[in-house]
């Protein structure tokens, strides 16, 4: 798995980036700087410098100053909110791409993200979802009025999601008030819980 990270970013920071393209490295940076990789580096790097610390290490390392700002970006994206990262390093460090950011496609993309995390949608209300479970039936997210909703999306071809939907019957035994709603991106159903 490291080889493919250390191979993915090498490639990347030898592309002069325009514009356009910042929005399609951002996915692809997305996917490099996955939930298990940045949980791994996490404890690589927890002892020694901190995980934002050593992120920032290894991302100097990159020729490409595009490609360096596009995975700070990134990383925010996919560690925000989790509770072994400090949230305000990450927020300093976003920060720092829109004070000071290569083009204006990377400030907008910077604030976006930042603004939809810190400022957005997580706490407000959800607008209502009804969707069909596996057995046709219909499910609808006014049904969890009251409790604390969790949107869990998943595919069977997901490793991690699969290991993650063994935990959910434990974590609901210990909260009352938390509910999960899984959504599947199988092709063959959606399956709701």
């Amino acid at each position: 798995m490291r080889g493919i990270f250390t191979i993915t970013i090498i490639i990347f920071s030898q592309f002069n980036i325009s514009a356009q393209q910042v929005g399609h490295y951002f996915d692809s940076l997305k996917s490099v700087y996955h939930g298990n990789a940045l949980f791994d580096k996490y404890r690589k790097y927890k002892k020694k410098t901190g995980l934002i610390r050593g992120l920032k290490q290894e991302l100097e390392s990159i020729q490409n100053e595009t490609v360096s700002q596009v995975a700070v970006i990134a990383i925010f994206h996919n560690l925000y909110g989790y509770k072994w990262v400090e949230d305000e390093k990450l927020i300093k460090w976003i920060d720092s791409i829109i004070e000071k950011p290569l083009n204006t496609e990377i400030k907008t993309l910077a604030q976006d993200t930042k603004t939809y995390f810190v400022d957005g949608i997580i706490g407000q209300q959800l607008i209502p979802i009804n969707l069909q479970n596996h057995e046709g039936d219909s499910i609808s997210t006014d049904g969890f009025k009251g409790k604390y909703l969790i949107i869990d999306l998943w595919a069977t071809w997901c490793a991690p999601c699969v290991q993650e939907m063994k935990r959910i019957p434990g974590i609901k035994k210990k909260y009352d008030n938390l509910e999960f709603y899984s959504i599947s991106f199988d092709a063959e159903y959606w399956r709701m819980q």
